[in-house]
């Protein structure tokens, strides 16, 4: 992607950011800002900053291979006022909570549990343990964890550091079973 379609793309967010706003959405600046970001293949979100009152985020909706063109993408991004932005989507604090409208799911994951494999060749593959779920089809059930992993971890770390996850009704044994809200923290132990 050329630098000039990344700069009109800053400068039409620019014109437009008091639309964009998390408390004054215009849906016909969504469509296009939704357009213009599905077209390079890339996922968005828009919400309340951690540090500013909004967040534009521009993800590689899970592919690694993406990461350094969203990294390039907020590299040429302007400083506006009430604006920050990220090239990976943030943990959550409300993480464990996912409303999913258009198909009646709601979850709480507060209750889930985890176990982490580790192989040998280095490769990481987290067990999840979600009873809520049951009622769910195998698909449902993995777009599911998957948010809400994205959500707790941030997608960067979600990307780099989590090879396979996989949902299970029962572990092997009592060895090593968590509470889901320490995976962040167990991760980033087995990397240091």
């Amino acid at each position: 992607m050329q630098d000039k379609t990344i700069d009109s793309f800053w400068k039409w967010f620019n014109e437009n950011k008091d639309k964009i706003e998390s408390d004054n959405y215009n849906p016909t600046i969504l469509d296009h800002l939704d357009k213009t970001i599905s077209d390079w293949n890339l996922d968005w979100e828009v919400g309340p900053g951690q540090f500013k009152r909004n967040s534009l985020t521009i993800s590689p909706d899970g592919d690694e291979e993406l990461l350094p063109l969203t990294e390039h993408i907020i590299d040429r991004s302007p400083s506006i006022d009430n604006w920050e932005f990220y090239s990976t989507k943030q943990p959550k604090a409300n993480w464990n909570l996912l409303e999913l409208t258009q198909n009646n799911i709601s979850v709480n994951a507060s209750e889930w549990e985890y176990v982490i494999l580790k192989y040998d060749d280095g490769k990481i593959e987290i067990l999840v343990k979600a009873d809520d779920l049951k009622s769910y089809d195998k698909e449902t059930k993995e777009i599911i964890v998957k948010i809400v992993l994205t959500n707790l971890l941030g997608e960067k770390l979600f990307m780099q550091q989590v090879d396979y996850f996989d949902i299970v009704d029962e572990f092997d044994g009592d060895k090593g079973i968590t509470e889901i809200r320490y995976l962040p923290e167990h991760l980033k132990k087995l990397f240091e």
